[in-house]
């Protein structure tokens, strides 16, 4: 099955965009660790990316549900 070239870009943009926002995400929490515990600083994590996945995969995505072919699970 051939990706189309839209979803293959956006899949190239979430991408480069996680990767980026992953290394702001740690110059900052290194920045804060004196003062914030790592159990706040992953707590604060999964509270911001939850409504962002939310967003992306139920919203923009359409999700037609995980179907898996019978002849993949004998």
């Amino acid at each position: 099955m051939a990706v189309p070239p839209e979803l293959f870009l956006a899949g190239v943009f979430m991408g480069i965009t996680a990767a980026a926002l992953f290394g702001i995400s740690n110059v900052v929490y290194k920045s804060q660790s004196a003062e914030i515990q790592p159990t706040a600083i992953n707590a604060f994590k999964m509270w911001i990316a939850l409504p962002v996945i939310f967003v992306t995969v139920f919203l923009l995505l359409y999700p037609t549900g995980f179907n898996v072919p019978l002849t993949s699970i004998q």
